[in-house]
């Protein structure tokens, strides 16, 4: 609550008689008291405009109980000096506290003698509020402010969507609580787009909202690939073609023949490109047709998604066409961090991610990563 009292007086009372204004106000008083969530404070002020101020008082309540008062008496103040007032309480109190402030203020005024006057207002601290201040997957955590500082009761944290499901109860005091999501008991197979946070002080339960999308995917199986270098690798040589080209171009279906190891040449095949010790960085050749093992000679490397980049540790291929995974798709798997989807595999599952892992020995990176949780963040 906010109310100021602006008074202007144009009769005053000197000494048992009233005596009309001449054409202007005589003295201005006026006060206020603001009611916040963690307190109040309240606020008097008085001018003369010519004359004198000899007292000028403030006390200010909570819930009928006198804590503070304001207002030593002041020496004359003339012509115009304001004397201004002001108290505060910063306790931290539960909602819905009553304050009342009063004072009063007297002075007199050349020629015409005294006067009085007194300020009355009062306020009550709002209710309880609710704030989801942020959620993220990869950071595991939510933020909820509550408010008044004071206020304390249950507090609930809800994810929402095509379930709801629980990720936090505690009995909670205002103020700022994290929470986490405790991603490996996510429901698989659901999504979700609302934060929720009820917060019961009273009798009434208050709740804030934000707006967060993701999609718990599944427990997957997390394995490496890698871009195989034919100096690591053994076996006898093979023939393999070759065209020249870049990821999205080829000049002609036209190929020359070169020899490569026979278990380098099963990598390429297997994980989409490989460095030669004879032509360097090469992709498999998908758009020409010729000898059982082709090849493209080209600048880059050349994942599904076009445009996209491999990058180890940071992107990751899936079974092709897969539902919830697209090209440029970010996806957190617990305990490993975000990745994006840059490839695709023939022989992936379903629920499988095969994580690139750059540049290596002739067959992919020892060992997987085993299952994890996955979800989409949209």
């Amino acid at each position: 609550m906010r109310r100021a009292l602006f008074l202007s007086l144009c009769f005053l009372t000197i000494w048992g008689s009233s005596l009309e204004c001449r054409g202007q106000d005589y003295w201005i008083y006026y006060g206020d008291v603001v009611a916040y969530a963690n307190g109040a404070e309240a606020y008097t002020f008085a001018v003369v405009p010519y004359g004198c101020i000899h007292r000028s008082e403030l006390t200010l309540e909570r819930d009928g109980q006198q804590f503070e008062s304001g207002g030593p008496t002041p020496p004359c103040y003339n012509f115009g000096s304001p004397v201004q007032l002001w108290v505060s309480d910063y306790d931290c109190l539960p909602p819905y506290v009553y304050y009342n402030a009063y004072g009063e203020v007297e002075g007199e005024l050349p020629d015409y003698g005294s006067f009085y006057d007194f300020f009355f207002d009062n306020a009550t601290t709002p209710g309880p509020s609710v704030i989801v201040n942020s959620a993220s997957i990869p950071n595991d955590n939510v933020l909820v402010t509550l408010s008044p500082c004071g206020g304390y009761g249950p507090l609930t944290v809800t994810v929402e969507g095509t379930t709801t499901h629980q990720i936090g109860y505690i009995y909670a005091s205002g103020g700022s609580h994290n929470f986490n999501f405790n991603i490996p008991a996510l429901p698989n197979g659901q999504e979700f787009t609302t934060v929720r946070a009820v917060w019961e002080p009273g009798s009434s339960p208050v709740s804030g909202t934000l707006s967060y999308h993701f999609k718990v995917l599944g427990d997957y199986l997390n394995t490496r690939y890698n871009t195989p270098t034919e100096s690591h690798c053994s076996g006898s040589l093979v023939e393999i073609g070759a065209t020249t080209g870049t990821c999205s171009f080829v000049s002609a279906c036209t190929f020359s023949n070169y020899m490569g190891k026979e278990q380098w040449w099963s990598e390429v095949y297997e994980n989409g490109s490989g460095v030669s010790e004879t032509q360097g960085l090469v992709s498999r050749e998908w758009f020409c047709t010729g000898p059982p093992r082709r090849t493209r000679k080209v600048p880059s490397l050349c994942p599904y998604c076009a445009g996209m980049s491999l990058i180890p540790g940071a992107t990751v291929a899936v079974k092709p066409m897969h539902p919830d995974a697209p090209c440029g798709a970010r996806l957190y798997v617990d305990g490993v961090g975000t990745v994006t989807v840059a490839d695709t595999g023939g022989g992936l599952a379903l629920d499988q991610l095969d994580h690139y892992a750059g540049f290596s020995g002739c067959n992919r990176a020892g060992g997987t990563i085993g299952r994890r949780k996955v979800v989409r963040i949209y």
